[in-house]
């Protein structure tokens, strides 16, 4: 009896839930039908563009702008809840003229109705025709949609009216044909969008949606338009103000780039990060398209170029990171890691830069640089590392390490404001050949003419100051090692030194002045040299090479002018020469003197040439000599040269303009049976370069006349001494004789 209850019981339960299922069905059933019921009627009771007035005002209210619909507006509501709207326009803001701010020729979106009874939103795909978009920013910097982004325009609710929605899907955007053009009055710039596509596919939050743009870009002067393509997949989850576009492809004329982005608080302060791939191509129709000035001559350069990066940037710091960023543009390539800070404000970028050894000459030459060398394989390699810090105004490169051809350069160098730069510098080169580096030899006159007019314009604009050291050094045929120099100059001052270097078994100290201040130049020049081997040094100098020794040289001299002949001309100081065991080859003293003598026997008196053999050679043991040099002529008066068999003095000029010598040279033979202690005369002419020697028998021989003359009128006086002497003691003697007589002492 139980069991029987118990089933009618649940029989009965049973059936009251059928009835309630069934009543609920027709509930449910009435409702759909009644939706299906308005939703056919609604578009036919209701008249949406009766209600355009209210529209209109609404956005009066809410934006401070006027909203104009010119066409009509259509209603849909059953399956899709939709308003489709054309002709539609947005007026521009207060003081940005009568253009509208934005119009739509067509504009539609719907919303699926059931899902609305669960609280989700299915939106179908949002269609746009014929978008004109507007924006222009003034001349003060403010932007006709300022105010739309003014905290009054916004719509943030301080509550929930109601239950919120569950889920969204929006199936897709879809903007044809659209125009948005913008116009920078302040930085007098003016841009323009044509064609614009949008497409994307279903969009549902924290799921990656497909977007696809195209348009064409318009700008420079005159205007060009350079087509564009984007296409990628995205991310964005407006709740953690994440984003993610794990695929990124834009075209951008003949450019190609690919990339991936993420990014955090895109909202409130946006950090992005990601990578970027610039696959090879010609950026020359690009450049021009975008009116991008471009140095003269680098056309080679921007005909295959490629880049590729990681990026991080914060714009809450406004900092810019790229890491294992690298270039290639023609003969250039160059890998960095580079830092950007106060990318809104004064840009100052930091980090480390390398470049590859590449063809310098190749590269001067796509910059349109030609520069012809001594050597044709100089300049052909260079390479380099360095840290560097910039801005729009300075370069710093620090702990510099450069190769160019076989020369390492290391250091440090800075250069500040661009367009009047200023340069210091800290520089170490372990060895170089200045000479590989110089302009090949011209002829004479081309030579002339090119040293003719030093550059004052160049030095005057010239503003530096720094050191350089050189491990080994050549320049102008002259080696050297340990070369430390110092250089500055400021407003037309230009200093040299103090300079120091060790160069052919000695030393060198000086400094060179040159004060361009004032219109003519002024020169002062400093040095010397000690402990010089001089035959390799004057062998090395192309100056001589018949002269050896160890010398010492200082020279302290003024000039002025404005061209290395006036230079020359107005040469006016003191130079001092000292070498010790030296050896003046191509002439033999001595034994030119023996000839000479031999030929003035048969010349009776004239002056005779003396003609050295090339073998010949002349010994000394020191060699001293001071020049006083008044405007380019340079006045010796107390030579002084010692040998075994000789010694020798000197006096005249040699004129440093035309190299012409005028100089006697008075030579002391050691005494033999021949010639006891004769000095002979020798006059030095002809050139600096060729010099001439000539004997003249006639000063010797009035010379030795001279000395016989008083030899014999010593001889006279002499002889005439001793015989008054004679003949003073014979008298004395006779009167002592007299006086012995006298006293009876004999």
């Amino acid at each position: 009896m139980g069991s029987i209850a118990i089933t009618r019981s649940t029989y009965r339960r049973r059936i009251v839930l059928k009835k309630a299922i069934k009543i609920v069905a027709i509930l449910v059933g009435i409702v759909i039908l009644g939706v299906v019921l308005l939703a056919i009627a609604v578009p036919l009771l209701i008249d949406p563009n009766d209600y355009k007035d209210e529209l209109v005002q609404a956005v009066k209210e809410h934006t401070g702008r006027e909203l104009k619909v010119e066409g009509d507006i259509s209603l849909s509501v059953f399956p899709w809840l939709g308003v489709e709207m054309e002709q539609v326009s947005f007026a521009n803001a207060p003081g940005f003229g009568q253009e509208p701010f934005a119009q739509v020729r067509s504009a539609g979106v719907k919303v699926k109705v059931l899902p609305l009874l669960s609280r989700e939103v299915v939106v179908d795909t949002i269609h746009m025709d014929g978008l004109r978009l507007n924006l222009v920013t003034d001349r003060t910097g403010k932007t006709n949609w300022d105010d739309l982004m003014a905290p009054g325009t916004s719509t943030e609710s301080g509550g929930s009216s109601g239950p919120g929605i569950t889920a969204l899907t929006v199936g897709g955007i879809n903007i044809r044909d659209g125009e948005i053009s913008w116009r920078d009055d302040k930085q007098r710039r003016r841009y323009a969008l044509h064609k614009l596509r949008l497409t994307s596919g279903k969009i549902v939050p924290g799921e990656p949606v497909d977007l696809r743009a195209s348009f064409d870009l318009e700008t420079g002067e005159p205007p060009k338009q350079i087509p564009i393509e984007l296409n990628m997949r995205a991310s964005l989850d407006l709740a953690s103000q994440a984003l993610d576009i794990p695929k990124l492809a834009l075209s951008l004329d003949t450019m190609q780039l690919t990339g991936q982005v993420t990014g955090s608080k895109i909202i409130d302060a946006p950090v992005l990060r990601g990578s970027l791939d610039i696959g090879s191509f010609d950026a020359r129709p690009l450049m021009k398209k975008l009116a991008i000035e471009v140095a003269p001559g680098s056309e080679d350069l921007l005909a295959d170029v490629a880049l590729k990066t990681d990026f991080s940037v914060d714009l809450a710091r406004q900092t810019l990171q790229l890491r294992g960023f690298s270039l290639k543009a023609g003969a250039l390539a160059m890998t960095a890691d580079i830092k950007v800070t106060q990318l809104d404000k004064a840009p100052q970028a930091s980090g480390r830069v390398t470049i590859p050894s590449l063809d310098l000459r190749a590269l001067m030459k796509s910059f349109g640089v030609t520069y012809e060398t001594t050597d044709k394989s100089a300049l052909s390699k260079l390479g380099l590392s360095s840290e560097f810090n910039a801005s729009t105004n300075h370069l710093a490169l620090k702990k510099l390490d450069a190769k160019l051809d076989e020369s390492v350069l290391r250091g440090s160098l800075a250069i500040r404001n661009f367009s009047k730069p200023s340069y210091t510098f800290d520089l170490t080169i372990d060895q170089i050949d200045l000479d590989r580096y110089l302009a090949p030899a011209e002829d004479a006159t081309g030579a002339q003419d090119a040293v003719a007019a030093l550059p004052l314009d160049t030095l005057r604009g010239l503003n530096l100051k720094g050191q350089l050291r050189v491990n080994k050094l050549k320049a102008f045929g002259l080696r050297s090692s340990n070369v430390s120099m110092k250089l500055s100059a400021n407003g037309g001052l230009v200093t040299a030194g103090p300079s120091q270097a060790k160069l052919y078994g000695g030393s060198y100290s000086g400094q060179t002045k040159v004060d361009a201040r004032q219109k003519t130049p002024k020169f002062t020049i400093n040095e010397k040299l000690i402990g010089i081997d001089l035959e390799p040094f004057l062998k090395d100098a192309q100056i001589y090479e018949n002269f050896s020794g160890t010398g010492d040289l200082s020279i302290n001299v003024t000039a002025r002018g404005a061209s290395t002949d006036a230079v020359i001309k107005t040469l006016t100081g003191k130079a001092v020469v000292s070498v010790r065991d030296g050896k003046i080859k191509g002439i033999n003293l001595q034994q030119s003197i023996n000839d000479a003598k031999a030929k003035y026997d048969k010349l009776r008196g004239k002056p005779v040439d003396v003609t050295p053999k090339a073998t010949d050679e002349s010994l000394f043991s020191s060699f001293n000599a001071t020049f006083n040099i008044t405007n380019g002529v340079a006045r010796n008066d107390d030579l002084r040269l010692q040998g075994a068999n000789m010694r020798a003095t000197g006096k005249g000029t040699a004129n440093l303009t035309n190299e012409k010598i005028d100089y006697r040279l008075y030579v002391t033979l050691a005494e033999d049976a021949s010639r006891k202690g004769s000095t002979v005369p020798i006059d030095i002419g002809g050139t600096l370069t060729q010099p001439q020697y000539k004997v003249a028998w006639n000063e010797v021989l009035k010379a030795q006349a001279k000395k016989k003359l008083e030899t014999k009128k010593a001889k006279a006086k002499e002889e005439a001494k001793a015989k008054l002497e004679a003949k003073k003691k014979k008298k004395k003697d006779e009167l002592k004789e007299k006086l012995r007589k006298k006293l009876g002492l004999d």
